[in-house]
Formats: C-alpha cells, structure tokens, sequence
C-alpha cells in the first residue's frame, strides 16, 4: 500500500523566527549609524551634505551661465554653522521645501572656504583651498568629512 507523501511548501517556524532575529539585528545596527544622543549623527549629515553638493554642481553644469561673478545664489554652495547648502536656501527662513538645505543643529562645519562655486564643468572654484577640499562635521566626540576633488568628485572621506 503507497502512503501518500504531503506536499510541503512555505517556511517553518524556526525558519521564521530565525529571519525575524536577523532582520531585528540588522535594523538596530544600522539605526544605530544614524542616530545619537541628539537624534541626527554626523554619519547622516554627511550622507546628506554628499547629495545637496552633487545636486548644486548638477545645477551649476546645467546652468550655462559662463561668468561666476553673475551667478544664481541656487548654484553656490554655504558652508556654515547651522546651514549646509545652496546660498539661496541658507538666506530663507522657511526651508521645510528646500531639498538643498541641511539643518545643522548641533553639529559644526569647518572647511576652507564659506562659499564654494563650481564651474560648468563641475569643478569647485575656490582660489584659496587645497584640493582636495575637505568640508569636516562634528558633533561632541563624532566626527565625518566629505571630500571634493580638483575634478569635481564628491565623497566620502
């Protein structure tokens, strides 16, 4: 007499609490790279800072405007304490919509210059800096840079 065999499918329940741990584990580490003691961390701020400057030297190169004296404030990056971002969007006082400004509360921004253009190659102009340029965040013992080089590359450093 053949005994029929049962189709198994799905997952058991080890199987299910085993990936419900793991997920659990992977999620606590990587929040913990985000936040600190006040709620933002420097590893955050740093990404950010990344993609505004990407998307102002985006918006410089597309800009066809030759001459950097005559520039839109939109295509010059500030670097401040308590702004990070285009020139235009540190001077407003509502930024909720800005997608190029980074609230810098708590943490310090030092770099070699307060405002950095680019020309429309992508290139950070700035007669007074070392290249490559190193815009450094710290907040209490925390600390990230970013890095642009003479051709304009922005990243982690």
């Amino acid at each position: 007499m053949l005994i029929p065999q049962r189709k198994l499918s799905g997952f058991t329940l080890i199987e299910l609490i085993v990936v419900i741990v793991l997920v659990s584990i992977v999620s606590v580490v990587a929040a913990s790279r985000f936040l600190n003691r006040s709620g933002f961390s420097v590893i955050a701020a740093q990404e950010q800072a990344i993609a505004i400057t990407q998307q102002i030297q985006l918006g410089r190169m597309q800009s066809n405007i030759s001459d950097i004296g005559e520039l839109n404030s939109r295509y010059q990056l500030a670097i401040k304490d308590g702004c990070f971002g285009s020139r235009y969007s540190c001077t407003l006082a509502n930024t909720e919509e800005q997608s190029d400004y980074l609230a810098l509360d708590n943490i310090q921004v030092s770099a070699p210059t307060s405002l950095l253009n680019f020309d429309l190659l992508g290139r950070p102009v700035c007669e007074s800096c070392t290249y490559p340029i190193t815009i450094q965040f710290t907040q209490f013992s925390e600390s990230a840079s970013i890095c642009i080089n003479s051709e304009g590359f922005v990243d982690a450093c």
